[in-house]
């Protein structure tokens, strides 16, 4: 039906109602209505149709509008992203109600090349449905307020709606209806924890970024097949040998001596059954960084042993190498934005 649709605007010098085009395409019933009326909406959220503020329909490359998606800055102006080179400036006082992520229609009020400025005409369609957040009772009322800062709203969850959910409590709230310019009422669809709790900020950002954070059913059985005890082969005084001769990786091994005591220190333990994480350069299958194809035989070399009994593994530290990066805890990006004039700021 969407093809027939568009087959039959294609041919309009004007829009033509819901009724004209039911007509048109010579209907029957109250089911191709309903048919009709979905496919409208569907083609309009696509930005292949355009609805007047009468209800007709016209392609939209027939109308004066652009169309694109909105991304919203923490200070209240934003952008609309149209596919094309230049985006669309959109003063504070034009957003008009949009947020982060919509699907707007925007009317260009200036189109000075590089200097592109609009005003939002139309919400098509609201993407942000569930987002994350930190609930707190406030004023005896619950009230989440969003991670994200590109959405400056909070939203009003009644108690019959939060799931039993107490102050300090990060949330995934539906959003459901606009109750002023800086309040949207809505409800707890899942608690994921208290913010205190281990690990619940990771599983914050996974779900505000919409990254899963369970396994799949296949992915757990494959899991369950793997053994957890580590064939003989392949015990800490073993492994090299593996690893030099199975996977023709080095011509030999080489261990420091403090790499040598660390080993025998394990097997007195009794930890020689742990599985070993080898820490090397990533651009080569040596340890050298520059050796990047390893055409020639080379030799592996261990400087040290070390213990993650905890974890239940050994890490075999090769060449010059940081086990872990030392990054800041707050990443420098959390400081650079985008100024109302467009300039960026905040890049040390």
């Amino acid at each position: 039906m969407k093809e027939q649709i568009m087959q039959l605007l294609k041919k309009q010098d004007y829009a033509l109602s819901t009724q004209e085009i039911y007509d048109c395409l010579e209907l029957k019933d109250v089911e191709d209505l309903k048919k009709l009326i979905k496919a409208l909406n569907d083609l309009e959220k696509d930005f292949l149709v355009y609805r007047t503020k009468k209800d007709n329909y016209m392609l939209f490359q027939n109308c004066h509008l652009k169309a694109g998606t909105f991304i919203s800055n923490k200070k209240g102006f934003g952008f609309v992203d149209i596919n094309e080179p230049e985006d669309i400036y959109i003063a504070k006082n034009n957003v008009n109600k949009a947020i982060h992520g919509d699907k707007v229609f925007v009317e260009i009020i200036d189109n000075t090349p590089g200097k592109m400025e609009g005003r939002i005409a139309k919400i098509v369609d609201r993407s942000a449905k569930e987002l994350v957040g930190e609930y707190n009772i406030v004023d005896g009322q619950g009230l989440v307020t969003l991670d994200d800062d590109h959405y400056k709203f909070k939203v009003s969850v009644p108690f019959d709606l939060s799931k039993s959910a107490i102050d300090g409590h990060k949330v995934i709230v539906r959003i459901l209806n606009r109750k002023a310019d800086n309040l949207y009422s809505g409800e707890v669809i899942k608690i994921l924890g208290h913010k205190n709790d281990p690990g619940i900020d990771i599983l914050s950002i996974a779900c505000k970024y919409n990254i899963n954070d369970e396994f799949s059913d296949e992915i757990s059985k494959e899991l369950e097949n793997i053994p957890y005890e580590v064939k003989e082969s392949e015990r800490l005084n073993n492994l090299w040998n593996k690893y030099t001769i199975k996977r023709n990786y080095a011509k030999d091994v080489e261990f420091s001596e403090i790499a040598i005591k660390q080993i025998e220190n394990i097997e007195k333990m009794g930890y020689s059954k742990f599985p070993v994480c080898i820490a090397k350069t990533q651009y080569s299958f040596s340890d050298d960084p520059k050796n990047l194809l390893c055409k020639e035989p080379f030799t592996l070399h261990v400087n040290e042993i070390i213990l993650k009994a905890g974890a239940e593994f050994v890490v075999a530290i090769t060449g010059k190498i940081m086990t872990m990066p030392g990054l800041p805890k707050v990443p420098a990006a959390e400081s650079i934005d985008i100024d109302e004039d467009g300039g960026v700021v905040g890049i040390f």
